[in-house]
């Protein structure tokens, strides 16, 4: 059976378009690629809270107050063996203005993005695809 490794991840609207943000080229992780925003759910604490503490980490964005909503599922096994299942909630968060970002040491870059983008890659354009 494979373990499971819950996270979540966030599709930040704002005028049609949505933030993206670039990993640093020495993180362990996915070196150097663009993402959403997004991380690990923790134990102790909630899907929305695991939302909240790792968008106030990776770009300094408080999003008390706004309303997180559940777009879908993204899948994919980690290994070849399939022993390590990765499943990822894909919240959109709309703005009504443009946000001031602060990037964690974890992302060296971050723009505004649309669906024909050249830096998404499958697995972000899945995501997009669930915009609807």
């Amino acid at each position: 059976m494979a373990q499971i490794k819950l996270s979540v991840c966030a599709v930040i609207a704002y005028k049609e378009r949505f933030l993206i943000v670039k990993r640093s080229q020495t993180d362990d992780f996915l070196p150097g690629c663009w993402e959403f925003p997004g991380g690990g759910v923790e134990r102790s604490e909630t899907i929305i809270d695991a939302l909240k503490r790792e968008l106030k980490e990776e770009i300094g964005l408080d999003i008390t107050g706004a309303h997180p909503r559940l777009m879908g599922v993204s899948e994919e096994f980690m290994d070849e063996d399939k022993t390590e299942r990765y499943l990822q909630l894909n919240y959109k968060i709309n703005l009504e203005k443009e946000p001031q970002i602060s990037l964690s040491q974890e992302h060296v870059a971050f723009d505004w993005a649309d669906a024909q983008d050249d830096r998404l890659d499958a697995f972000l354009l899945d995501i997009v695809k669930q915009l609807g």
